[in-house]
């Protein structure tokens, strides 16, 4: 897919009917999958009707942010996921590219033939992804999870947050700052350790309550070690971060928002799934310098869009510098430009200096 105007005039239209057709969509797939796999697919009952439901509008989430980024690449890595995801708890597996072959027929029959070859492109590389053993395939959002340098208290870290040994995490984060500072240790040692929890609880090594208690302690740490750490004095300058809507992985972007803070930024942090009207409207009315906004997951982008969208329609000349961040823009040419942003950060130290 080419990163030009024209492609996202495209992109956007196809989205549109894709939303139109949602619905329709998912229920004829549901029934089809069911005619094919219904025998392996009964120990799950009507729940595995509903998590089947689900996992085809997670299909087209993630299918409409690769439109919208022109590119198929998150998609791709999207599907690896979740055959890893499912396989891991024995779902059959084979009903991903199941699900994907029959999606790309049915939208091959009621989406207008130059968007139905903008969509069936996308779908075929996530097919094409699977093709080889799964299992073996790169992970995805790597090219991401390795932006920040591999510490060697990583795993031990990992270790003592899943166990919930805040003494521990709290010892080895101070271990790993003796020599740096707030910063350097949330960059290099507690964001890597988080993605490795989120590796776990993918391959059903952890549970979803011990990944929360490690998110939960994570935050604990970062805290007393903010409020330990020294800022430049004041700027003048102020920014506000936010995750955008359905995002709800607020941790970098908490990082991100303290190392502007440190850096003598007057920082506004909204948090996690914050509602584009509301967001707007703040934005709107305090005229920030700078608006930072996250990302975590391909489906996010069109509320991405959406958001930078309507910042610079409501504000004009007037509008702030927008940086934006997270999984989601990772490895991905051109998708700051295509999406309207001012430039994309990949850890909290390389977003100050995006800002200058």
């Amino acid at each position: 897919m080419v990163n030009n105007e024209t492609d996202l005039v495209l992109a956007e239209s196809a989205v549109a009917k894709l939303e139109h057709l949602r619905t329709r969509t998912v229920e004829a797939i549901t029934d089809q999958i069911y005619q094919r796999l219904g025998e392996s697919l009964a120990p799950f009952g009507e729940r595995g009707r509903t998590y089947c439901r689900d996992d085809l509008h997670f299909h087209l989430d993630h299918l409409i942010g690769s439109l919208i980024a022109g590119s198929s690449r998150p998609f791709e890595a999207y599907v690896i996921w979740l055959y890893r995801l499912l396989d891991a708890r024995g779902v059959p597996s084979a009903s991903v590219d199941l699900s994907l072959e029959l999606l790309g027929r049915y939208l091959h029959e009621h989406l207008p033939p130059e968007q139905s070859q903008a969509v069936e492109s996308i779908l075929a590389k996530g097919r094409s992804a699977l093709s080889g053993p799964p299992a073996n395939a790169v992970v995805p959002f790597s090219g991401f999870t390795q932006l920040a340098k591999p510490h060697p208290l990583t795993e031990a870290l990992v270790n003592a947050l899943v166990a919930g040994d805040r003494p521990r995490a709290r010892a080895l984060l101070e271990q790993a700052t003796a020599e740096g500072d707030y910063l350097e240790g949330a960059v290099t040692l507690i964001q890597p350790a988080m993605y490795r929890v989120g590796e776990r609880w993918h391959a059903r090594e952890i549970s979803v309550a011990q990944e929360h208690l490690a998110s939960a302690l994570v935050q604990q740490l970062l805290a007393d070690r903010f409020a330990a750490a020294h800022a430049a004095p004041p700027s003048g300058s102020r920014a506000i971060f936010a995750c955008v809507a359905t995002n709800r992985h607020a941790l970098g972007l908490q990082i991100v928002a303290d190392a502007f803070e440190l850096d003598g930024w007057s920082v506004e942090f909204l948090g996690a799934d914050t509602p584009t009207a509301d967001l707007v409207e703040r934005v709107v009315s305090t005229k920030p310098d700078l608006v930072g906004l996250s990302v975590s997951l391909t489906a996010q982008l069109a509320r991405l869009r959406e958001a930078v969208l309507a910042i610079r329609s409501r504000m004009g000349d007037c509008a702030p510098q927008i940086l934006a961040g997270g999984f989601a823009l990772a490895d991905i040419s051109g998708v700051a430009e295509r999406l309207g942003v001012d430039g994309w950060y990949s850890t909290a130290l390389s977003a100050v200096k995006a800002s200058k």
